[in-house]
């Protein structure tokens, strides 16, 4: 499930309608609610359709199987049950739980991000209870509604739908207090998006007071989250900071291990848009920590229940084996029954080894990039005091020493070699300003800042360049502005120190949804092998995976060198 949704579980899984007298069957089924496993829970739900039930008994099963399938992120299993169990009560005229389950399916269909059959289903529900005054339904399924459109972008839809499912909520009272606060937590996110953000405020700041008066500690972080995002957008970043803050507290001392690491993650975010970068990159330590003990406890919470599963199979072997008296069975049996367990022991550890790999990998680029993120915003600040500061000073220093009009013909001399001196001086401030952060690449755009670099980095040394752009008509998005400046930059630092090169061609192009560079020199050129661990082939590395890019050289002694960067675009 998506953390800090803004479909809430406590209007998908309110109370089932019309249930069956107090029977054997109910008692037992009310056992299943206590299963804190969903899986464990699902197969015990399943085992009663084994038995003759009636109509109501058996959808009063099957709304329970939906239930847990999505608490388990189980939607298809949703979808299928949800839709058989539409058409029993249908046919049965049971309309109350018609609309529940077609709620149910609309939840389903939400979670598998179709949000327009969501809205169908939902739709469907309403047309049932507003002709047989199934209100909370219908006020929950409005919600559902409005959240859905939220979600694609159908912003002045949404808040019709919205304040009807308040409407309906208030009118039966302060019970449903908690109901109300979660449709205007959606309401404020609405105006959030849609550039209200007055409205926003005021009414993050009213559920912020009602959570702590009531206590809702799961409101009151919902919330916190989604107005630190509102201040992160007005560039109150130490706000933001203090919000998210406030509920990863509030949500330590909760046992939900789902939703503290949504929180987790969304104050990193919050750190990091701070420059806070040391505590981001420690927070999603702690996050990977986490989903790395979840990890393993579902792995031995899964062995454990193979091993039950393998040893209850023993037994009922060795009882059948042993009534038959058949020593060769038993063998035979036993032995296809441990081949398949350790079969499936090594699926399901590959499958978990690669899931715990990928969690990694993806941890390892959020590092990746908070670092570049944070090399760069270095960058620009001593690129900016540089030019702002030393630059200047120097600057002033050179007029009031050209306005001295010195008495001796030598004195005027050191004069003329002091003014040269910090002439000079300040000439290499402003170049390592520029290498920094050059002017051009922020006013103007890659390609210009590009054929700036290749001018004053070539031209100084007699290279000649070629330097060449196809469909690239407007400017990239800063993040492959930035790495692929830096990328240029480094090749040609490549070239100055090392290649001996007297021709430099780069090819920049975008088409089918890839960018491309092309970088070649007419160099000594090198063993490709020997290259492999240089600092400034790591660095290469390191900026075209954080793009999810693909890096090739071409080179060999004597021979030139090539260089393509290839990265994803979608335009």
């Amino acid at each position: 499930m998506r953390p800090l949704s803004v479909l809430f579980l406590a209007l998908l899984l309110h109370p089932f309608l019309s249930p069956s007298q107090e029977t054997s069957f109910s008692e037992r089924l009310k056992k299943t609610d206590k299963i804190k496993n969903d899986s464990a829970a699902l197969i015990s739900l399943e085992s009663f359709k084994k038995s003759d039930l009636n109509e109501q008994d058996y959808l009063q099963v099957n709304y329970r199987i939906i239930i847990r399938a999505m608490l388990s992120q189980q939607f298809s299993k949703a979808v299928s049950v949800g839709l058989q169990s539409i058409d029993i009560a249908n046919k049965k005229g049971l309309d109350s739980l018609s609309a529940v389950f077609y709620e149910q399916l609309g939840n389903a269909y939400y979670f598998l991000e179709q949000k327009e059959k969501a809205i169908e289903q939902y739709k469907k529900a309403i047309s049932i209870c507003s002709k047989k005054g199934y209100w909370f339904i219908e006020g929950c399924c409005y919600n559902n509604i409005g959240a859905a459109l939220i979600d694609l972008n159908n912003t002045s839809g949404a808040e019709g739908y919205l304040f009807k499912s308040i409407g309906i909520m208030e009118a039966h009272g302060p019970l449903y207090d908690s109901f109300v606060s979660r449709s205007k937590r959606i309401l404020a996110t609405l105006y959030m998006g849609s550039n209200e953000k007055d409205k926003a405020e005021l009414m993050f700041k009213d559920l912020i007071q009602k959570s702590k008066q009531t206590k809702d500690t799961s409101l009151l972080c919902d919330v916190l989250m989604f107005y630190s995002t509102l201040k992160g957008s007005q560039g109150d970043t130490l706000q933001a900071v203090s919000m998210s803050a406030e509920a990863l507290n509030y949500m330590r001392k909760r046992n939900n291990f789902h939703e503290l690491l949504a929180i987790i993650q969304f104050h990193a975010r919050n750190l990091t848009n701070a420059s806070r970068y040391k505590e981001a990159y420690d927070l999603e330590a702690e996050a990977y920590e986490l989903q790395k003990k979840s990890f393993a406890k579902d792995l031995e919470k899964e062995v454990g229940e193979v091993e039950v599963k393998y040893k209850t199979a023993q037994i009922r072997q060795e009882k059948e084996l042993s009534e038959t008296k058949s020593k060769k069975q038993q063998q035979v049996f036993l032995f296809l029954f441990s081949g398949l367990l350790l079969l499936s022991l090594s699926i399901y550890f590959i499958i978990h080894q690669r899931k715990n790999s990928q969690q990694r990998m993806a941890l390892q680029k959020q590092r990746l990039e908070v670092l570049i993120e944070g090399e760069e915003k270095e960058r620009v600040r001593i690129a900016r005091d540089l030019h702002d500061g030393i630059v200047q000073n120097l600057t002033a220093v050179k007029l009031k020493l050209n306005s001295i009009k010195p008495n001796a013909a030598g004195n005027e001399e050191n004069l003329k070699e002091l003014v040269s001196e910090i002439d000079l001086a300040t000439k290499e401030v402003r170049n390592i300003a520029y290498k920094m952060m050059p002017l051009a690449l922020k006013e103007c755009g890659l390609l210009p800042a590009l054929e700036d670099l290749l001018n004053k980095s070539l031209n100084p040394l007699s290279i000649n360049f070629e330097f060449e752009s196809i469909g690239i008509e407007q400017r990239l998005p800063e993040k492959y502005e930035i790495n692929l400046y830096r990328i240029t930059q480094e090749l040609l630092n490549n070239v100055i120190k090392h290649s001996k090169a007297t021709q430099v061609s780069v090819l920049l192009s975008l088409r089918n949804y890839f960018i491309t560079l092309v970088f070649e020199d007419n160099g000594k050129g090198f063993l490709v092998d020997t290259k492999q661990n240089g600092i400034g082939l790591s660095s290469l590395k390191s900026r075209i995976e954080l793009l999810n890019g693909d890096l090739k050289y071409e080179s060999g002694t004597g021979a030139g060198t090539t260089v393509i960067v290839k990265l994803p675009f979608a335009i």
